[in-house]
């Protein structure tokens, strides 16, 4: 080997060496990392309240757990955590959060997430639970704003002419701007409301329009209520400030609810016991809109849901008109207080961890005074995650993504889609069909086997049906007895058949009127289908209070007739016997 050779391959050797020995001490003086979790793949993530996973760091070890705090960057002996997670209210309940292995950000300090991960442990000088972040995603404040009554057309030509300077900008600047359509109910205030605020079919709720709701929103179906039980009461502040009365009651037999043709239960009865804020009434824009703004201040550090309602459009729709100056008045003002609601946000410094969903419950019917067919709405929103346009059943889905709720177990499933994701496949297609049938459902026929005299138990069957039959209800004098369980079959038509059985035993005698309501799933433009028969128990006549005097004075004359007479009778018999002999028995005849 030459010279050069040698040369060539000792520095080789010497290289090697020192590789070798850099290596050596880069392992050993590396800083301590965290290992990658030996959790199966794709675990199932069980939610904890962080007061329990600080409390219970050795039971949960290897669990895959979600928990939320507020990401603080405390002083550490290990130097080991990114950063710890800290419960809202109790300070001494706190995890170390790694994120390094999963490539993740770090979150601002202070901010309010949710994590995903495993608990782990590390043993260091005294030994470390840790949670090994897979995901976090920082937690929002949600307003929920409702123009009532703004008719989509309506809107777009305001905006395009420049009239709605805070909307624009908002759509503009931090979000986006989205078509929405009623399907299933009657275009009003009851059942649109009911509807965004639940993600529910109306038959799931029993609210179809202002005139056909048959009790109160079951307890615990609203977006307020379930953030209260998602987060706990007592780690965030809900509020429902509401510019109307009527149609929007919270407390029994006020507003329509006094009048109400089948209940007088409020449908918002659950709420105030729920709810930090909780008010309604017949309020103008300038009214509520303080109270807006003070929850807003009130609630500057706690994480909030908010329920904002204007009641202005409709209002200035039905007075003059949706073509008129005062309904674009109406929309300015609503604008203005937008406009009041986005600075008193940037003034917080919350803006970027809140966010803002307006919409309307129904628009308004082209140049007239009532919205009767006014299924074109809109979803204005900073939340950039939303990308499609969709049903008014897919609004409250779509705020409880923006919550990070979206993924829960709800209690029934909702009926809605959040407009952050597609559709899943048929669905898109499933809703054109069902807005394309402009039928109401036929007449249902109703039977009762007792015939029309009724006595003690009615066996009462009906038979409904309809392509896109969605719903049957069965009253009796327009009080709900039913909507089922009744036998459904899905073939070309869908057909509904049902019995039920009426105990009339201890019923007053009287007529009964047995009405059967059909409801498809184009109810917006449909309606209802009514069909009725009529039952008698026996009648006991009702003798009239009027007749009492009159037959009193006729009895009493009748009675001095007779008694005059009977005195004229034994008058007559006297005078007779005198002109006879008196007889006596004579005992010795016998």
């Amino acid at each position: 080997m030459s010279s050069l050779g040698k040369i060539s391959n000792s520095l080789l050797l010497i290289f090697l060496i020192l590789t070798s020995l850099f290596v050596s001490w880069s392992i050993t003086f590396q800083p301590a990392k965290a290992q990658p979790s030996t959790s199966i793949p794709n675990p199932i993530f069980n939610y904890y309240d962080l007061n329990y996973v600080s409390s219970n760091l050795t039971a949960l070890n290897g669990s895959a757990i979600i928990t939320r705090g507020l990401a603080k960057f405390l002083g550490s002996i290990y130097m080991y955590e990114d950063f710890w997670l800290q419960d809202q209210l109790n300070q001494s309940a706190k995890v170390a959060v790694v994120v390094g292995f999963a490539n993740l950000t770090i979150p601002q300090p202070d901010a309010l997430i949710e994590v995903r991960g495993t608990v782990e442990y590390i043993s260091l000088s005294g030994g470390l639970f840790y949670i090994n972040a897979s995901s976090w995603e920082e937690v929002k404040n949600v307003i929920l704003i409702g123009w009532d009554a703004v008719q989509r057309d309506h809107l777009f030509e305001m905006l395009n002419s420049g009239r709605l300077s805070n909307l624009t900008s908002f759509v503009n600047q931090n979000g986006r701007l989205f078509n929405i359509t009623i399907m299933d109910h009657i275009t009003d205030t009851k059942a649109g409301w009911t509807q965004i605020l639940t993600g529910y079919r109306w038959w799931r709720t029993g609210v179809f329009n202002n005139e056909y709701w048959f009790h109160s929103i079951p307890r615990g179906y609203t977006i307020p209520e379930r953030v209260e039980n998602y987060f706990g009461k007592d780690k965030v502040s809900t509020a429902f400030i509401v510019g109307k009365l009527g149609h929007m009651e919270i407390q029994d037999g006020t507003g329509d609810a006094a009048n109400g043709r089948y209940t007088h239960e409020a449908i918002y009865r659950n709420l105030p016991s729920a709810l930090d804020v909780c008010t309604n009434g017949a309020r103008n824009a300038n009214v509520v809109g303080p109270s807006m703004l003070q929850f807003l201040e009130n609630n500057k550090d706690n994480h909030f849901f908010a329920f904002f309602h204007f009641s202005d459009p409709d209002f200035a729709g039905h007075a003059s008109g949706e073509n008129s100056i005062e309904y674009e008045q109406a929309i300015e003002l609503c604008d203005n207080w937008l406009g009041q609601i986005i600075n008193k946000l940037s003034a917080l410094n919350i803006s970027q961890k809140t966010l803002i969903y307006l919409t309307a419950d129904h628009g308004f019917d082209e140049g007239a005074l009532s919205h009767w067919n006014a299924p074109y709405i809109f979803l204005a929103t900073n939340d950039m995650n939303v990308n499609r346009n969709g049903d008014q059943v897919d609004v409250a889905p779509t705020v409880y993504y923006g919550l990070g709720m979206w993924g829960q177990n709800f209690d029934p499933p909702l009926d809605g889609y959040p407009l952050q994701v597609n559709l899943p496949e048929g669905v898109e297609q499933d809703r054109e069909n069902k807005l394309s049938d402009t039928t109401k459902p036929p007449e249902a026929t109703i039977v009762s086997q007792n015939g029309a005299n009724i006595a003690a138990t009615v066996d009462i069957r009906f038979n409904a049906s309809d392509k896109y039959l969605s719903a049957v209800l069965l009253l009796i004098n327009d009080t709900l007895k039913a909507d089922g369980p009744w036998a459904w079959q899905s073939k070309e038509t869908v057909v509904a058949t049902g019995t039920y059985a009426w105990d009339a035993t201890s019923v007053d005698p009287g007529s009964y009127i047995i009405t059967v309501l059909a409801f498809d799933e184009h109810g917006a433009n449909n309606g209802v289908s009514t069909s009725t028969i009529t039952v008698y128990k026996g009648v006991i006549p009702e003798f009239p209070k009027s007749m009492i005097l009159p037959l009193f004075l006729v009895a009493t004359l009748l009675a001095a007739v007779f008694l005059k007479r009977q005195r004229n009778g034994h008058a007559s018999s006297a005078k007779a016997a005198s002109r006879f002999p008196q007889f006596s028995i004579d005992e010795q005849c016998l």
